[in-house]
């Protein structure tokens, strides 16, 4: 190809002509400064010498023959969507010539003389392309303009999923697979929203955050449909309420007892190696000294292990006949009390009083003698409590309700 002629409306628009071998005429024009050049489709079978712009809608070519072509290509500028995604509706747009008809034509054998057609209701990729479109009037045709379409197809749905289930306080993350060149629109409960592939929802999760969390996935500006992962965050169970049957006497059965959590299973830990599964547990047949201490049971509801609650257990150490009618002649009372407890000792001499709380701690410590002594417990927590009375010669232990 020769070029023989260039000229430049501005510094981005522009013309060049000349021929190529067989002296066809050739009109290029560029509308970034040179950096490309579409070439014009134009049926002259003689060389084409200059091209000039008579003003910025107006350019004129002159031939080898000495015909002077006329165009009004300056004027007519064409575009369509800049996204555009598969299942969308296709338009083209031509802009506005007094006087003129248009003839359109494009990819899958596309015409049109509309000045704004609509290619598809219902795009597809195979419609991406080239489109031209030129103007005519008084039976004068314009050089063609084209308009650059990209029909992108929608990506596939991410698959959705999630670290679950969990129980409260654990890490609660989501996990989307991997889509090129993708970005990511995740939503769920209480206005969650993220733009990465694998977020994280918090890292203390709460029941407040299960439900439905939904994820689509973006490639050049066509989203996908979305996919979900439903979140369960399962409640940590309360500390069962923990008891024995004690205080017990050596020899005697020593059973536990925790409060009933629906759905829930029983772990219970105690002094020298003790564990059972069971609600109620029976330690022994025949209790010893050794059984004495803290006894701890957690409950488990859907994989989650509460907090522990915990009972003491005290043995008391009396043996025999004699031992037993003494037991039977110290008294407590009112039990259960509020603020002043009596304790009748009308055998022992003196008598050394521990009060301990469920968790083995002694909150309360007094010594008398024989006869009636009070004892004042309006400080200390309503709940339950060991008396622990203890002579010269033996132990008893007496439980007593704060109310």
């Amino acid at each position: 190809v020769v070029l023989t002629s260039l000229n430049f409306s501005d510094a981005n628009t522009g013309y060049a002509v000349g021929y190529d071998y067989n002296h066809y005429g050739k009109i290029y024009n560029t509308i970034n400064g040179g950096a490309n050049w579409n070439l014009q489709t134009i049926f002259w079978d003689h060389d084409l010498k200059s091209v000039k712009y008579a003003d910025e809608n107006t350019v004129y070519i002159v031939g080898s023959n000495g015909a002077i072509l006329k165009t009004i290509i300056g004027a007519n500028s064409t575009s369509n969507y800049d996204t555009l995604c598969e299942g969308a509706p296709l338009s083209l747009f031509a802009s506005t010539i007094t006087g003129a008809t248009y003839t359109w034509s494009g990819p899958n054998g596309f015409t049109s003389t509309l000045q704004n057609p609509t290619v598809s209701g219902n795009a597809t990729a195979a419609m991406s392309g080239t489109y031209s479109v030129t103007a005519i009037v008084n039976a004068c045709t314009s050089l063609n303009e084209t308009t650059t379409v990209l029909v992108s197809t929608i990506p596939p749905s991410p698959i959705a999923s999630n670290n679950g289930p969990f129980c409260e306080g654990a890490s609660l993350s989501l996990t989307a697979s991997a889509i090129t060149g993708a970005t990511y629109n995740w939503t769920g409960p209480n206005g969650f929203t993220s733009t990465q592939q694998n977020p994280t929802v918090s890292s203390n999760a709460t029941a407040g955050m299960s439900g439905t969390y939904s994820v689509s996935a973006i490639v050049n500006a066509c989203e996908s449909l979305n996919d979900t992962t439903t979140v369960l965050v399962n409640l940590m169970p309360p500390p069962p309420v923990a008891g024995n049957n004690g205080p017990v006497v050596v020899g005697s059965t020593l059973t536990l007892s925790a409060s009933l959590i629906s759905g829930a299973t029983y772990s219970w830990t105690g002094p020298n190696g003790f564990t059972s599964t069971e609600q109620n547990p029976t330690v022994s047949t025949n209790t010893t000294l050794a059984m004495a201490g803290n006894y701890e049971v957690t409950a488990t509801v859907n994989g989650c292990t509460g907090l522990a609650g915990t009972t003491l257990v005290l043995i008391d150490s009396i043996v025999g006949i004699t031992d037993m009618m003494t037991k039977s002649s110290i008294n407590i009372f009112p039990n259960p009390a509020s603020e002043i407890i009596s304790i009748v000792s009308p055998e022992m001499q003196k008598l050394k009083i521990q009060v301990y709380n469920t968790l083995g701690e002694c909150v309360l410590h007094s010594e008398f003698g024989n006869g009636e002594n009070d004892i004042n417990i309006s400080s200390l927590s309503k709940g339950i409590y060991i008396v622990r009375l203890t002579g010269t010669d033996r132990t008893l232990l007496r439980k007593l309700i704060k109310e």
